[in-house]
């Protein structure tokens, strides 16, 4: 198995809880021929049971996480692989897809829906066993940082089981800090609840340079920034056939796209109103000043 089997379909899978079902593409097509290309949606569990399928075969084929060289940090392992199949099938057993009936009416051109309207109880077992397969590794065990009552830090609730010592439960430790500690650098930053993770110089600082807006500090960010994130000119053309449910009922980019339009015609007029009428103003200035300073005959 090729090594790039795993992007596109870590790709996939964020592209799945993004954006929901996808053209499944597992070919090479030909963009020449625009009557073959995959433009239909699959369903979700199409969706689902592909990418589980792919990432079974990284699965068999992908080095164990020891066998990565310190010098290729952020190359995928077969943990890597493991950890997210468990969280795709987690995704795919929770309330949100699994039996939602808000997607009810969200179906495709022949009346199959996209989302199954009926809750599967055993999408839970196949989660909760592709996360048990991830434990029984004895790679991996989550990151905590001691309570200090003198520290002040978001408190932990009253709620029954809160006073159970850890690992059972949270006393003991800061739950808070805990969860920060895996994001803000430094010496916790590496620890055994990694499971996939690159590294590069000023990590904290270039990730977050990665979703800066464009024309951050005059122009920087057309190069160093803006990497992840959405154009206007995306945001404006993108197309949503269920956008009334997503913009609470409101019009969608695509229907304010005419909107925009008029205004921007309006805008234009206005502009040329304004500097016709400031052309205006400076011949009069100068006709003015001819009279008041007449040139030497």
């Amino acid at each position: 198995m090729r090594p790039t089997r795993f992007p596109p379909t870590f790709y996939y899978a964020q592209m799945l809880q993004l954006y929901g079902p996808f053209p499944i593409v597992d070919k090479t097509v030909d963009y020449s021929n625009t009557g073959a290309l995959p433009t239909n949606r699959n369903t979700e569990e199409e969706c689902v049971g592909f990418i589980v399928s792919e990432l079974d075969k990284c699965i068999a084929a992908l080095p164990e996480k020891e066998k990565v060289l310190a010098a290729e940090t952020g190359r995928p392992s077969r943990e890597a692989a493991m950890a997210l199949k468990a969280t795709v099938l987690l995704w795919d057993a929770s309330p949100l897809v699994n039996g939602n009936p808000d997607y009810s009416g969200f179906k495709d051109a022949k009346g199959r829906p996209y989302f199954s309207p009926a809750a599967d109880p055993q999408k839970w077992k196949k989660a909760a066993d592709a996360a048990k397969a991830v434990i029984d590794l004895g790679k991996y065990d989550l990151y905590t940082v001691p309570a200090n009552t003198g520290y002040v830090t978001v408190p932990l609730g009253n709620f029954p089981g809160n006073d159970v010592a850890w690992p059972n439960g949270p006393a003991g430790i800061d739950p808070y800090r805990s969860f920060k500690g895996l994001f803000s650098g430094g010496k916790s930053y590496w620890n055994q609840e990694v499971i996939w993770a690159v590294n590069v110089p000023d990590q904290s600082q270039n990730l977050s340079l990665l979703g800066f807006p464009r024309n951050y500090n005059n122009g920087e960010g057309a190069t160093s920034t803006a990497v992840v994130y959405a154009t206007q000119k995306l945001v404006v053309r993108f197309f949503h056939e269920q956008r009334g449910n997503h913009y609470g009922g409101r019009q969608g980019p695509v229907q304010r796209r005419g909107h925009f339009r008029k205004w921007r015609r309006v805008l234009y007029q206005r502009f040329r109103e304004r500097g016709a009428h400031a052309r205006h103003h400076r011949f009069q200035a100068v006709q003015r000043k001819r009279e008041r300073y007449p040139a030497a005959s």
